[in-house]
């Protein structure tokens, strides 16, 4: 059985994927995550100790590892991304291959996602695509007339740094960009904004009574909301639509 790991490391949390070609198709077998420990050491082990627990005696074929940049693909070492400070002078990919005894690549996790929907998703069959994600920052893979846009230094895609407004919400130091609005933590940002709004008004949005405001807190509010909860993801979709625009 030919089987594929997936680490992917995020900013907030990390998770290891085990899965296997099928028929064209991606099955996959396995699937947890872990918060993300700070020191890039620690959280390899972690990594790899739970790759080799859901793998469950299996050899893998190969490993792929998916993390913010920039980065150097070539040697699998990170470059102190925006969300992992401190993450530099590592090699991902032989630590990864050294503890799981198989290849490993590393490459920007936007850049990994579009690539995975071209071959197995969403994307297939298409020649010209272009994948999202909105984690902890906002990335965007690209593959142009069937090859991986990289760009001269490998930060193609980086549309998070785009600014849409001369105000409103950082992301990564900068006010008002895309990833300022509609990154998780742009999402956090507009939430505390509308909620100290709503408090000078003598209202608390049910996101902002009890635990500290997040992303996971609007989101677990929204459904059975006011229409103050569900007014976040109003404006955050709006800012997105217009990103994307």
């Amino acid at each position: 059985m030919s089987v594929l790991v997936g680490l992917d490391i995020g900013g907030t949390k990390c998770a290891v994927s085990i899965g296997q070609e099928d028929q064209g198709g991606l099955r996959l077998l396995a699937r947890e995550e872990i918060p993300t420990p700070r020191e890039q050491t620690v959280a390899m082990d972690q990594l790899c100790t739970l790759a080799a627990r859901l793998l469950n005696s299996a050899v893998p074929v190969g490993i792929g590892i998916s993390a913010g940049g920039p980065l150097d693909a070539a040697k699998g070492v990170l470059h102190n991304p925006p969300n992992l400070p401190g993450w530099k002078d590592v090699s991902l990919t032989a630590f990864a291959t050294q503890r799981l005894h198989a290849p490993a690549a590393l490459e920007n996790d936007a850049n990994a996602c579009a690539l995975a929907e071209w071959r197995w998703g969403a994307g297939k069959g298409s020649h010209t695509m272009a994948f999202l994600t909105f984690g902890t920052g906002l990335g965007c893979g690209i593959v142009l007339d069937g090859q991986l846009l990289r760009g001269a230094t490998g930060d193609a895609g980086e549309v998070g740094h785009w600014r849409l407004s001369g105000q409103g919400p950082a992301g990564y130091g900068k006010i008002g960009s895309f990833e300022g609005f509609c990154s998780g933590g742009g999402l956090r940002q507009l939430a505390t904004t509308i909620a100290e709004r709503e408090r000078q008004a003598g209202r608390v949005p049910a996101y902002a009574n009890g635990e500290p405001i997040s992303a996971r807190t609007v989101a677990q509010a929204a459904p059975a909301g006011a229409a103050v909860d569900r007014g976040v993801f109003s404006d955050w979709g709006e800012w997105r639509g217009g990103g994307l625009a």
